[in-house]
């Protein structure tokens, strides 16, 4: 595997214990089905390294060259933090609607048509809400950052963490700019609530794992490191995951 030592298109960017091949999977979905469909931008060409329980995550140096372009024409428009929040609010409450049907009592009693269209509705938005959270991603909104530095004294990386935290600088910053700190500053926050929204949604979406894994013989970790596409082959024609 090329990685950036070597001077291949690959580079390590972060790795995630005790995961599962679901994750991975909802990431992949989020970055090349429904980030497209939201912002106009397909995030792929990455890898997913699944090995002993661990995610490696490489990206792809010359999407991530694509991303910063189309993430400067995001971030520089002043709408793109409310077109954000009103999406994420709007994938947050389908969220919450399948994690009551999940946390029902009659789980147990769905036919397995119905335990696979929760389940389905589960990936789906879950793979929506990252879409989201990975276009917050510093690769996107990175040269608006530098467009910022270039506008405060030294030291640049001090002031523009001030900033972003609520400190303001000695002197107001040419309006434009001003207002591309306050869009990170609203960005970064939402990123934050929907990190919090993702968490929660694989706590209380366990027992939809656990009853998965009933139906097929597994156990719910088990039924985590199956693909959607496995899960749908056993619920709607009895077939059995490899």
């Amino acid at each position: 595997m090329m990685t950036d030592a070597d001077g291949g298109i690959f580079a390590k960017e972060w790795h995630a214990a005790d995961a599962h091949l679901l994750f991975a999977e909802i990431l992949h979905r989020g970055d090349t089905v429904y980030m497209p469909q939201l912002f106009g931008f397909a995030y792929g060409g990455h890898l997913f390294v699944l090995e002993n329980g661990t995610i490696t995550f490489f990206k792809n140096k010359e999407t991530e060259k694509r991303a910063a372009e189309a993430g400067a024409h995001k971030y520089q428009d002043s709408a793109f933090p409310r077109f954000l929040g009103w999406h994420v609010g709007r994938i947050e409450t389908n969220i919450r609607q399948t994690l009551e049907l999940i946390g029902k009592e009659t789980l147990p009693t769905l036919s397995n048509q119905q335990l696979w269209q929760l389940y389905a509705a589960y990936v789906e938005h879950l793979s929506e809400l990252y879409a989201c959270y990975r276009f917050t991603r510093k690769d996107f909104y990175a040269r608006v950052v530098e467009d910022i530095k270039a506008q405060l004294p030294e030291p640049k990386d001090k002031l523009l963490n001030d900033l972003l935290g609520g400190v303001r600088a000695d002197g107001p910053l040419p309006a434009p700019f001003d207002a591309l700190v306050e869009s990170l500053r609203t960005v970064g926050k939402l990123r934050w609530h929907m990190h919090k929204v993702w968490l929660d949604s694989f706590e209380r979406g366990e027992r939809l794992f656990e009853e998965v894994g009933r139906r097929i013989g597994l156990s719910a970790r088990e039924a985590k490191h199956l693909l959607s596409k496995e899960v749908q082959a056993y619920l709607l024609d009895g077939r059995q995951p490899d």
